[in-house]
């Protein structure tokens, strides 16, 4: 299934600027718009203050629902949905505190997950935007943020997640008259670094009481008083997985991860196609021991694992606030198991992280400026 994230989707950055401009624009009193009701002109500046606020639903399946003889290490499809909510409210000093904090349901029962029909919810992500770096001499704008995670989905408490967080920038330039449009380059940067209660994950449900006689890492799957399978939250780290939540028995947790992202927007009337795409380089915690039984003298183990993400979609203007999307992601491990490099762009191998996804990404301030005057 999708992995949770709380960062802002690709497609929806410049859909985010172009909608906060025009709901700022339509916020303003003298417009034609209802200004002469105090109560109105005070609703408007404050739902102004929320332009870049978004909502974001998707429905999300993977290669194998699509192409039932595609050539694939398991059976079972996988479908989901996700709501993907960022409240935004603008601060003085050219300041803006961002959130977001996704649900996740999936409606199949994918070999790739360990749950079915239940509301997941992902980490909580607190950012504090600046605005005030003045624009390059080429028209480059640059923004810089501090994050910091949350510890609010199950299989970050499962993992032993304290709290996460690092510095974040985005940068945006935009060439106007391109065949009658205008394309424009976004360059997003983020490192984290994640402080947990141990190097290992806890695979046991975070409410779940610990077995003394099993040690840190149950021996099969936990099961309740009833006897029924309990989700098993606390898997992280393998796959092509950039929340790191796919991890084997014994496996560290996640400590630093930096990641880069490449995106090109276009946008011609109400179309706005993009391309994306980017690398997570994370670095997991390290034993104090490394024992190969085949070569205990030079076994060189690392602690670096590389990702690859790329994405494909096309998003429409169709009204004020509304713009639904289609798109195509893929995130993968750079290297195939035989240590080369494999491809970026799709691998029928890993039709599981090649999704395939329908959504809408809704920005309330557009939507009531549209609807409101």
């Amino acid at each position: 299934m999708p992995k949770l994230s709380a960062s802002l989707p690709v497609v929806a950055l410049l859909l985010l600027s172009s909608q906060t401009a025009r709901a700022q624009q339509q916020l303003q009193p003298g417009m034609g718009l209802t200004a002469s009701s105090s109560a109105s002109t005070a609703l408007d500046r404050l739902v102004k203050k929320f332009a870049q606020s978004m909502i974001i639903f998707s429905t999300s399946t993977d290669l194998k629902t699509i192409d039932k003889n595609t050539t694939y290490q398991v059976d079972n499809p996988m479908v989901s949905s996700n709501l993907l909510l960022i409240p935004s409210f603008d601060l003085p000093m050219n300041l803006r505190l961002a959130a977001s904090v996704g649900l996740d349901y999936e409606y199949t029962n994918s070999d790739l997950t360990t749950y079915i029909n239940e509301l997941v919810v992902s980490d909580t992500s607190v950012n504090l935007w600046w605005a005030g770096i003045p624009q390059l001499p080429w028209g480059t704008v640059v923004q810089v943020a501090g994050q910091a995670v949350l510890p609010t989905s199950k299989a970050s408490q499962a993992r032993g997640l304290n709290l996460a967080g690092g510095p974040r920038l985005i940068a945006f330039h935009s060439f106007q008259g391109v065949l009658g449009g205008r394309i424009t380059l976004i360059g997003l940067a983020n490192y984290r670094r994640t402080w947990s209660k141990s190097t290992t994950p806890n695979r046991q449900q975070p409410d779940q009481q610990q077995d003394p006689n099993q040690g840190p890492f149950p021996s099969g799957p936990s099961r309740d008083e009833e006897g029924n399978l309990i989700a098993d939250y606390g898997r992280s780290c393998i796959g092509g997985s950039s929340s790191c939540d796919e991890q084997l028995v014994g496996a560290t947790n996640l400590r630093d991860s930096l990641s880069w992202r490449l995106t090109v927007m276009g946008s011609w009337g109400i179309v706005r196609p993009s391309l994306s795409y980017g690398q997570i380089h994370q670095w997991t915690d390290t034993l104090e021991e490394v024992v190969s039984l085949e070569d205990p003298v030079n076994f060189d183990a690392t602690n670096l694992r590389v990702l690859t993400s790329f994405s494909a979609a096309v998003a429409l203007d169709v009204y004020p606030g509304l713009s639904p999307t289609i798109n195509y992601s893929f995130t993968r491990n750079a290297l195939n198991s035989d240590g080369q490099y494999g491809n970026p762009l799709w691998d029928t191998n890993r039709a599981g992280a090649m999704l395939f996804s329908v959504g809408l990404n809704i920005f309330p301030a557009s939507l009531y400026a549209a609807l409101a005057h």
